[in-house]
């Protein structure tokens, strides 16, 4: 860990002004208050794709199951299907149509798994 400020604060060596218990920085550069912005970067990100099942999402595609999985589609764990459940109010919110929705629904339960963005 770094070197803190002293009670009633300090100026840094970048020649900023940190108050009391702030940490102090190590170098000229340091800009206060900046990320480094290399968090996550470079990583692609697992979507859920079935039940507990995840998978990173081919460029320009997305998971049917976060589109529709408790949305407008309930999951029946006997059948290991998705069953239409969904109603004109959480359509409309969503902007989907119900052919839409039960298309979705109908692809997924045949295998299929991503769809385009």
């Amino acid at each position: 860990m770094g070197e803190q400020a002293k009670r009633g604060g300090e100026q840094g060596v970048n020649g900023e002004w940190y108050k009391g218990g702030q940490f102090l920085p190590n170098s000229t550069y340091t800009v206060k208050g900046q990320q480094n912005g290399t968090k996550g970067q470079g990583k692609a990100r697992k979507v859920e794709i079935a039940p507990y099942i995840w998978d990173v999402a081919p460029e320009g595609k997305r998971s049917i199951w976060t589109k529709v999985a408790g949305i407008v589609a309930r999951y029946n764990r006997e059948s290991n299907s998705l069953e239409y459940a969904g109603n004109a109010k959480t359509l409309a919110y969503y902007g989907m149509t119900e052919t839409q929705a039960r298309d979705l629904i109908a692809r997924w339960n045949a295998g299929e798994r991503w769809t385009d963005r």
